[in-house]
């Protein structure tokens, strides 16, 4: 079997670019919660 070189590129390019964008989807509660916890939003 021949190994395609430059579709293996594209699904390593595919899977680095997917996972750098929905990493920080996943993480986004965790960082809101440590941001409000150091600097709580002003009463009015």
């Amino acid at each position: 079997m021949k190994i395609n070189y430059p579709l293996l590129a594209l699904a390593i390019g595919a899977f680095g670019i997917g996972t750098t964008e929905f990493s920080p989807m996943g993480l986004l509660p965790s960082l809101r919660a440590v941001w409000m916890s150091r600097f709580p939003l002003p009463e009015c």
